[in-house]
């Protein structure tokens, strides 16, 4: 199995629609039996609560929705 790691910056880039990186694969499982968190922390390099809450930010369109930027958003995951 090929990790292809990302860094915070290059997870809150990731565009869910149209990407076929290993982290966007794991998310789209995410609320089934087959979300592996393991995997995910390693694609991730550790980020994978922002990696999770940026996801479902992005595919739920709530960044636009709250009027919450995503910088600011993963600051405070961050901190969490």
């Amino acid at each position: 199995m090929k990790a292809d790691r990302r860094t915070i910056n290059e997870i809150i880039k990731i565009d869910y629609n149209n990407s076929d990186l290993q982290i966007t694969k794991c998310l789209q499982k995410l609320g089934t039996h087959g979300f592996d968190i393991f995997d995910l922390r390693q694609w991730t390099g550790g980020n994978e609560l922002i990696a999770t809450g940026n996801y479902v930010m992005d595919v739920n369109d709530l960044y636009n929705k709250l009027n919450i930027s995503k910088k600011k958003f993963v600051k405070y995951v961050s901190v969490i």
